[in-house]
């Protein structure tokens, strides 16, 4: 189910914990001065020696980069989004040139520390610091060169004007320019005095880019779908205001203006946190925990640290059930449950410290583990994909940085021991189950009820996934490659958002319909502690037919459950009641994706997980033959998690039968 609206003018959570402090007037006085409020304290010289090395080999392809020419975001890829819907090929570009920038940045970090006393002195001709610094500074004034930090999918100007180029005297303000903005404040933090040394006028170049492209449009332009004024408050909230803390900190001189323009961000951050709901979860999916939580918690720990202390985030609800979110979607350490546009793998981007450190502040053991699970002490302790903040933030983290890679039994990091064994998560009402707490083994179900019109949304009701040993083998297919159509009326054009896509059924030749009056009904979580459900049985009670077309009268009651005896059995029951008239006489279906290899036996199913293990069977009621049709995989996303194809199983039921059970269990294979 959607967050619920946050009014345009709230009392969230950050006003009730922060009152008067939060005020221009007081923000004035607590916030640290620019050439302190982003200081880290990072000692790169007193890193180890792995992460000293990742940084030597990050300088080694950084100074190779430096004779090739910078990436160029085109203005023929800008204009691809107008014209043929295409918005990787221009987000791409600005990627690989941000990338290389903080690739550079980083090098030179890494050579002035080992020149510690002589970081402004101006380089000699042929110095490896000269190159770098030349490349910092190539790609600084590259950055603010560039005719737009706006992304093409998210600019107004086809709709304001009618252009298919960026409309440069009018700058967006979305989640890449915001990007941009925090790149080079951070940039600034760490290298500015030693760039204006050696480059007189860059950082005014730098301040003013900002100031035109980020504070400006944010003070002025209030119309922003981002604000949530309207009270559709959403991830952009809190990554793009975030972003606008981090550059105003830095690069906003005037002592009034930038407490004005902190303030108005914290009280759009407020708006964001107001509309989470109590459980913690994130209804986009569980990928935009990271581009849309988890920037609420970096901005929060920043303000602390530039306040010093005085704005402490520490006790604000609802923090805790949000650290969670990330353990309770996850089968394993690889793999997620991928609801709506979550991803089943996780991407290269993510900033695991975020995770560590706020499980320590809010005293979540199982978030540390999995943090840690993704601890790879033999290089960065943050992806450079992540940008160059975040990376910048896990080099300043001791306690990140010494973690040693390899699970121990003393830190309790071995894959799976994380894994809680029962979730409910009622405001978007999804359960997952399986047999045992801190145990992959075995069948894990995850179960979702919700809306057809939330966040990101897929028309999903009632849609499951069944694991084995932590790997899918039922599946959500998750997010595809964003295009044109992603966002638009066009939405459920794209196969993979439409139900004839997911595990639910067709009813009466019906899949289900988009918008939030299409929902699940009469929702009941089985928690296994009941008498009417002995043996501690547990799963998700719901009537689907609310999410088609149908009359009101209409019945079709699903049931899944897990039984956590042993490996655990996953069994569905679809109980119907349809009309009688002839329009509900169209055939129905029963539908089940899955991965893997499958291999045919009479009335059942064995399933084999990508890359091998054991096995799950199927089986199920009446003598019904099931179809299964083969769907090659071509988008890169999809293929990163799924493989060249994935499979669509099918169970036709009578065309008369207006009443009728389906009964499906999926067991592990002896």
């Amino acid at each position: 189910m959607p967050r619920q609206a946050a009014p345009p003018s709230v009392v969230g959570p950050l006003r009730a914990a922060w009152g008067s402090r939060i005020s221009p007037e007081a923000l004035r006085t607590s916030l640290l001065p620019p050439s302190e409020a982003l200081n880290l304290g990072l000692d790169v010289g007193a890193l180890r020696t792995e992460q000293q090395q990742a940084l030597s080999g990050i300088a080694t392809s950084a100074l190779a980069a430096s004779e090739q020419p910078w990436p160029w975001p085109r203005p023929s890829d800008y204009a691809r989004y107008f014209i043929d819907g295409n918005r990787t090929a221009y987000e791409d570009a600005v990627a690989a040139r941000q990338r290389r920038l903080s690739r550079a940045v980083l090098a030179l970090l890494a050579l002035s520390s080992a020149h510690t006393g002589r970081k402004h002195e101006t380089p000699g001709p042929d110095t490896a610091a000269k190159r770098l610094t030349a490349e910092v500074a190539n790609g600084v004034l590259a950055l603010c060169e560039q005719s737009t930090w706006c992304w093409a999918a998210h600019d107004d100007t086809y709709t304001r004007h009618g252009t298919v180029l960026p409309t440069v005297t009018e700058p967006f303000l979305d989640l890449g320019a915001g990007e941009v903005a925090a790149q080079l404040a951070w940039i600034d933090a760490l290298l500015g005095e030693h760039l204006e040394h050696v480059y007189p006028g860059l950082g005014a170049r730098v301040r003013h880019e900002v100031q035109v492209r980020v504070m400006r449009p944010f003070l002025e332009r209030r119309d922003w779908h981002w604000l949530g004024l309207d009270g559709n408050v959403h991830n952009w909230s809190p990554w793009i205001q975030g972003n606008v803390v981090v550059a105003a900190l830095r690069l906003m001189e005037d002592a009034y203006l930038r407490a004005e323009v902190i303030s108005l961000a914290i009280e759009g951050l407020d708006r964001y946190v107001a509309s989470l709901p109590a459980d913690g979860a994130i209804d986009e999916g569980s990928a935009y925990w990271w581009n849309g939580a988890a920037r609420l918690l970096e901005v929060l720990e920043r303000l602390r640290m530039a306040t010093g202390g005085v704005l402490d985030p520490s006790h604000v609800e609802p923090l805790d059930a949000l650290v969670d979110f990330p353990v309770a979607m996850s089968f394993s350490s690889g793999w997620n449950v991928s609801f709506a546009d979550a991803r089943a793998r996780h991407a290269a981007d993510k900033s695991w410290r975020t995770l560590f450190h706020w499980g320590h502040v809010v005293g979540n053991s199982r978030a540390v583990a999995l943090a840690v699970a993704h601890r790879d002490s033999c290089a960065l302790p943050c992806p450079i994909e992540a940008g160059l903040g975040r990376v910048l933030v896990a080099l300043a983290d001791e306690d990140w940085c010494t973690l040693d890679s390899e699970p121990t039994a003393s830190t309790g990091t071995s894959d799976g021991s994380f894994l809680p064994a029962q979730v409910w998560l009622p405001s978007i009402q999804v359960s997952v189950d399986r047999p045992r707490a801190g145990d992959l083994r075995g069948l894990a179900l995850a179960a979702k009820a919700g809306t057809n019109g939330e966040h990101h949304n897929h028309n999903d009701v009632g849609s499951f996934l069944v694991a084995l040993d932590g790997i899918p083998v039922v599946i959500d297919l998750g997010q595809p490659t964003y295009t044109a159509l992603s966002f638009s009326p066009r939405r459920y054009e794209i196969w993979t958002n439409r139900s004839g896509w997911h595990s639910v059924p067709v009813i009466a030749g019906r899949e289900q319909s988009e918008g939030a009056r299409f929902r699940a009904r009469d929702v009941k979580r089985i928690s296994g502690t009941d008498q009417i459900h002995p043996g501690g049985a547990r799963g998700l009670d719901m009537d689907l037919a609310g999410a088609y077309a149908l009359p009101a009268d209409a019945v079709w009651r699903r049931s899944l459950r897990l039984q956590p005896d042993g490996d655990g059995v996953v069994t569905l029951e679809d109980a119907w009641a349809l009309p009688t008239t002839p329009e509900f006489q169209l055939r129905s279906l029963e539908r089940l994706l899955v991965v893997g290899d499958i291999t045919q036996r009479p009335d059942a199913l064995l399933l084999t997980p990508s890359g091998g293990g054991r096995r799950a069977l199927l089986t199920w009621s009446g003598a019904r033959t099931p179809h299964i049709e083969r769907r090659d995989i071509e988008d890169p996303l999809l293929r990163e998690a799924w493989g060249d194809h994935i499979n669509r199983i099918s169970w036709t039921l009578p065309k008369a039968t207006v009443q009728g059970v389906f009964c499906l269990s999926i067991g592990v294979a002896s």
